[in-house]
């Protein structure tokens, strides 16, 4: 079984049954549940401080490029390597 969680770089580790994987991903996913949170506190932060700079500035938002929004983590067990799209997003 293979515990991965899903992000821009994938990590994976193979367990020797499925009841290992999934005690695992329980715990994996509770980090991730908190990391995610932590992210979304951070870009909320970062974008409080950008509009901060703006407003001292007297510039409108769109002299900043779009941000991509914050980070989400994200845990799966499965029997394969999934095949996730490599495609660029539109923010890019």
């Amino acid at each position: 079984m293979r515990l991965l969680p899903k992000a821009t770089s994938q990590r994976q580790k193979v367990y020797a049954s499925r009841e290992l994987a999934d005690e695992a991903k329980t715990q994996v996913e509770a980090l991730a549940v908190m990391l995610t949170d932590m992210g979304r506190r951070d870009y909320g932060d970062m974008c409080l401080q950008q509009i901060e700079w703006l407003e001292a500035r007297g510039l409108d938002a769109d002299y900043l490029p779009e941000d991509d929004s914050s980070s989400v983590y994200r845990v799966c067990v499965c029997e394969e390597l999934p095949i996730y799209d490599t495609e660029p997003s539109h923010y890019e």
